[in-house]
């Protein structure tokens, strides 16, 4: 038996079908044939363009051909709105469900404006400290003997700004002084991971050395479409894992965001302007983050290799080994969108708050105080309360809706949102008002609120609220949260609140509803 293999890409079959050339492959020469056809990043396909000059065209005609012939795609961001899809989806694992089942590093924004300090400029200071970040997680992954050779990736919007941004980067590592280090360290307190640095690094001046040596300039590499030495640069990024590949730093523009599976990614530093709302870029920057969150396999003592192992344990100085950090501008209105972005696609979770455990101690004088020494504990009796006739929110919660909650903005941004007793002496001068209704926010984002909290899944709510019929009607009934309404307060007249901003908004009211049950 013999069998012939012929290698192409669907660009490449789509232009030999829809050419006509002397000897040239035409549908014909497939009827004979059983085909799969194999899509990976299959969205490019564009199932949403159905004319006769699309490959998502090529495609359907060659499927055509032969009635078993069969079509596999895979995509992590599939049209799924298209109903193409409804009796076609094997499997369904979204990015969010890969994350809560801890096959992810966890994502976190790290946004800086630095001082300038001598001749480093904000962009350099963030360059450093991003370098400074990489090489303690390789410091701590060699304590550990956990092999790890972690990459930073300098996101620049042009080519221009890349080769610019390569040298300032080449002359930061040349000229770095033990003073830059230290710098650093002082003005990033505030960065967990930094204040555990400056604790546990004893000699900084070993520290610069070993930062000079770990990203000088045979170690850093510069990658854009029309680079000279593509080629053989993309495929020593293919090998980043590999252990004879040094490779530290990786300055790009846009040609890593899909397709480049690296699992040693750590840190990405986006070098140019913040965009003030929401665009193709700010997506392009989360599917890329994407690429970044992928685990970095290791086990301890037995743990399970390819799985986060320190969401319990925050503290664990290996958990910045399962961290991923994306280094930008500390520009509130891109942070809000890139947040909004993430949290959308399922990459990371900007909702939860982070917990902090604080140490009470009494004073020795309050100690020996009778109060101390001899005073007694009032403890309440709880009683049963008869749920059956609880028809809203109004009988679990009897002043319910007698406070508006409040929105603040300033220049379109989301500054607060909570409950304010006292509105109108809250209210600046000058401020426009208006009022945001829960009918004003996407079904899709009242359900994805609601599925945040157990408390408000469906089987929980209806031991609360026996006379509950949906989710539906707990949604928009008036008997339940159908009625609120938030008082907007603004610099200017229709401010922009966006869906990331809204479930914000709407989340603290489900939170102060969860609080009367705890």
């Amino acid at each position: 038996m013999t069998s012939t293999s012929f290698f192409t890409t669907v660009q490449g079959l789509h232009v030999s079908l829809t050419t006509l050339r002397e000897n040239g492959i035409t549908y014909s020469d497939f009827k004979d044939k059983k085909l799969v056809l194999i899509a990976d990043e299959a969205h490019h396909l564009d199932n949403e363009n159905d004319n006769e000059h699309t490959w998502w065209k090529t495609v359907q005609n060659l499927l055509k051909t032969n009635s078993e012939n069969i079509l596999l795609e895979f995509t992590a961001t599939a049209r799924l709105h298209n109903h193409y899809y409804d009796d076609k989806i094997i499997y369904d694992y979204p990015l969010k469900k890969f994350r809560e089942d801890k096959y992810s590093k966890e994502v976190s924004l790290l946004s800086s404006n630095f001082s300038a300090y001598e001749t480093l400029d904000d962009k350099a200071l963030r360059m450093l400290q991003a370098i400074m970040i990489s090489e303690y997680r390789k410091i701590i992954a060699e304590k550990h003997s956990i092999a790890l050779k972690p990459v930073v990736m300098f996101k620049n919007k042009s080519t221009k700004q890349a080769d610019e941004n390569y040298a300032l980067f080449c002359t930061l590592i040349e000229k770095l002084e033990t003073k830059h280090i230290e710098h650093v360290l002082e003005h990033s307190k505030h960065v967990s991971i930094i204040a555990k640095m400056k604790e546990n690094l004893l000699h900084v001046n070993d520290f610069t050395a070993r930062l000079k040596h770990a990203f000088d300039k045979d170690k850093t590499i510069l990658i854009y479409g029309t680079s000279a030495d593509k080629e053989a640069t993309l495929k020593n990024l293919n090998e980043m894992e590999a252990p004879y590949n040094h490779i530290r730093s990786i300055f790009a523009v846009e040609i890593l965001n899909e397709g480049w599976d690296v699992l040693n990614l750590f840190d990405i530093v986006k070098l140019d302007e913040a965009p003030h709302s929401k665009n193709k870029t700010t997506t392009k920057e989360a599917q890329l983050i994407g690429r970044g969150a992928r685990y970095y396999p290791f086990s301890v003592e037995g743990d399970e290799r390819y799985k986060r192992k320190f969401d319990n344990d925050l503290s664990h100085e290996l958990r910045v080994l399962e961290e991923m950090m994306f280094h930008s501008i500390n520009e509130n209105r891109y942070i809000t969108v890139i947040k909004e972005e993430l949290s959308k696609s399922g990459i990371a979770d900007f909702d939860e708050e982070d917990e902090t455990t604080v140490t009470m101690r009494l004073k020795e004088s309050f100690k020996s105080h009778p109060y101390f020494l001899h005073g007694g504990i009032a403890v309440n009796k709880q009683i049963e309360v008869d749920k059956s006739n609880f028809d809203g929110i109004k009988s679990y919660i009897p002043n319910f809706g007698n406070v508006n909650p409040v929105i603040k903005c300033m220049n379109s941004a989301v500054l607060s949102v909570g409950f304010d007793e006292n509105e109108e002496s809250q209210t600046p001068q000058n401020a426009f008002t208006c009022k945001l209704k829960i009918t004003d926010i996407s079904p899709f984002t009242l359900r994805s609120g609601l599925n945040k909290l157990d408390f408000f899944y469906f089987s929980n709510l209806k031991k609360f609220f026996p006379k509950l019929r949906s989710m539906d009607e707990f949604l928009s009934s008036e008997k339940y949260l159908g009625n609120i309404e938030w008082n907007v307060q603004s610099d200017v007249e229709n401010p922009i609140i966006s869906e990331y901003e809204k479930r914000y908004a709407f989340m603290k009211v489900l939170e102060s509803i969860k609080k009367r049950d705890t």
